[in-house]
Parts: structure tokens; sequence; C-alpha cells
């Protein structure tokens, strides 16, 4: 037998067997109500505008009342305000604009109040959704770039950030707090600099807290803020060696661990090793010698700079080493054996497989 082919009746047609057949059609306001559904509205028609540009209509359901943007109380409509313009995410391209009268409430507890929308706040031109689309593209990019991206402008990519960052803020919880870095950041030319907190724990990692400079006063605001009993049980706290910030942690953390980093460690270390050799150098020039310029010849050989010139003896003729036994200068050619106190001259710097001991002359006021 022949297999059939199935062919809708005219009419009306069960939506599970449509959406098999494929013969239903996705359009944009079904899209809309799939993620963003707000109950009392409607999504009544969508256009397609000139310039890429998708506008939306929205209008409020039948029998539905507006909430206050005071109590956050439904109340009685009192009139229609005139249309708005609130910017959506764009869709392939395209620019979404919900349009959309609002309407005024007339409040037992408030008056006469502009009502409250799901999908905005305050006189905001963008959606919540958009901005935190918005912000979440700030992350990655730079605002100019998210904003030419988005076609949208600079400043609403920052009051994107500022909505997020306020109600990240209102809503976060610190808990017990472990492990905190601090460290600065330069915002500007000159010395303009920020204090960060960061708490950084194996499973939490977080900006806690943005300060202005970097001093004693500006970093003991973040204790302040989180409090006696918090600060008490930071356990470790990683820093560089900053004397404001190692005051503020030795007196507020006072069970904590203070961890500096490495880069601080070697450069002090460095410097100290800098110390170290300039006092050496400058040792060595008071007891009459000059600092040693040596440089590899090609034939293997180690040339040093000129030894000072030796000292008068007590006859007044200058003491020589081809007429003594040591040697003249801090590297010199003469070496005496140790096994028959002989001198036998040798080239080249001091090695350490050289039996004969050296000692340079000292001048004849020091003998």
């Amino acid at each position: 037998m022949a297999a059939r082919t199935y062919r809708p009746r005219t009419g009306k047609v069960d939506a599970g067997v449509a959406l098999a057949l494929g013969f239903f059609r996705m359009r944009l306001i079904c899209l809309l109500n799939q993620c963003q559904h707000f109950p009392g509205f409607v999504y009544q028609k969508a256009r397609l505008c000139p310039h890429s540009l998708i506008e939306i209509d929205v209008r409020p359901r039948r029998g539905s009342k507006p909430v206050c943007s005071g109590c956050h109380q439904r109340g009685t409509a009192y009139d229609l305000l005139g249309l708005r313009r609130f910017e959506f995410i764009p869709i392939w391209g395209f620019a979404v604009l919900l349009l959309y009268h609002m309407r005024r409430v007339d409040c037992r507890t408030c008056g006469v109040r502009v009502e409250e929308l799901p999908w905005a706040i305050g006189k905001h031109q963008l959606t919540k959704t958009y901005m935190v689309f918005l912000a979440h593209w700030a992350r990655k990019l730079s605002w100019t770039e998210t904003a030419s991206s988005f076609r949208t402008s600079w400043d609403k990519v920052c009051q994107a950030v500022e909505y997020v960052v306020a109600w990240g803020l209102e809503h976060r919880s610190l808990g017990p707090i472990r492990a905190i870095g601090v460290d600065e950041i330069q915002y500007a030319k000159g010395h303009k600099y920020l204090t960060l907190v960061y708490q950084i724990e194996q499973d939490c990692t977080r900006l806690l807290w943005i300060g202005k400079d970097r001093t004693v006063k500006s970093f003991e605001q973040f204790f302040d803020l989180i409090g006696q009993p918090l600060s008490e049980g930071i356990e470790f706290v990683c820093s560089d060696m900053w004397k404001p910030y190692l005051r503020v942690i030795h007196e507020r953390c006072t069970n904590a661990l203070n961890i500096l980093d490495r880069f601080h460690i070697v450069a002090k270390m460095n410097d100290a090793l800098d110390d170290v050799r300039a006092a050496e150098a400058r040792r060595l020039a008071q007891d009459g010698y000059e600092p040693s310029r040596s440089s590899r010849k090609p034939g293997g050989a180690c040339s040093s700079a000129r030894p000072t010139s030796p000292a008068p003896n007590a006859s007044g003729s200058a003491t020589s080493c081809a007429t003594t036994s040591r040697p003249c200068g801090p590297i010199c050619s003469r070496r005496t054996s140790s096994n028959s106190g002989s001198t036998t001259p040798r080239h080249g710097p001091p090695n350490s497989s050289t039996t004969g001991a050296t000692r340079p002359c000292a001048p004849a006021s020091s003998r």
C-alpha cells in the first residue's frame, strides 16, 4: 500500500502538528513573549522602519491597573502621558525600540504619580535588559567600542554600568572574608591613585571596594565599611610595601598574615645590593685602588686597569714588584710559588687553583 501524504485541513490546526510540519511561523513578538514577558502588558505590533530600525508598540492589558512608582502599590489610572521610546537589545544589526504611552496613577498614599514599568527604571531611555547587556560587553571591550558596536552612545554605556554596579552593591552579601588583596592604580596624569581591595579566595574572587587616594584615611574607610567582626576574621592580606597600607593592616587586621608581593621584595633586595656595591667601591677608592675595567681579548687573556702607582719606600724611591716578592696591585702578574719560594710571572686574573697567596702592595705609611 502506498504511503499517504498528510495534508492539514483548512481552518484551525493543532499547535503540535503545525510545529512538527513546519507551519508555525516564528515572529518577533513571539520571541519577545518567550524571553521578555511582562504581566499586564502586551506587545501589540512590530514594524520595520527606515535606517535599520524596528519599532514595537506596547500597550497595557485590558483591566490591568498601573503600579505607583512611589509606594509600589496598584492604583487607578488617572491619565495618559506622551509617547516614550525605550531602547532594547539590537537584533541582527537592527536597533529595537519599545514605544509606550505611560500612565499616571491616582494613588491613595502618594497622590498622582507616574506608573512604574517592569522593563525600565526612572527616566532612563534604556531597558533594564539592554543595560545589563551593555554592561556585560563593557567588561570585554572599551566603552567607546561597545557604544559603536551596538549603535548607542558612550553616555548610555556609562549609565548601564552605573545601573549594574548600583544593583550589585544593593544586593551584595559580604559574608565571611578570609583573604584580601590591596593595591593602587593610577587613573590620571600625575600622582592620582585609587585604592582597590579584592577578595582573593579559591571559591570567590571579586572586587570589594574602591577608594580615592592611597592614604591611611582612605584605606581605613574599607574596614569601617565591613566592620570589626569581618576585619578580625581576615587571615591573609596580600599587599605591596607601601607604608600607609602596612600601617592600616597592622592596626586593623590583627589576626592576619601579611604577604608581600615578590616584585617589591626583589626590588628592595636589589637596592640593598646596590648599596653594598657602592660602599665597597668607596672603601677601595679610599684605600688607593682604581676601579677594575676588565675586558675579554680575542686571545682569551684578561686585561685590567693599571693599578695605582706604588708608594715610595723609606729611601724615597718607589717600590716595584720587580724588586719585591709581593704583587703590587689587586691583579698582578707575579705569584709566589709555595714549593720553591721563587716568584714566577703569571698572566691573567688570580685563579682558585693557584697555590701561592696573593696580597696587594700596601702604601709605605701602612708598612
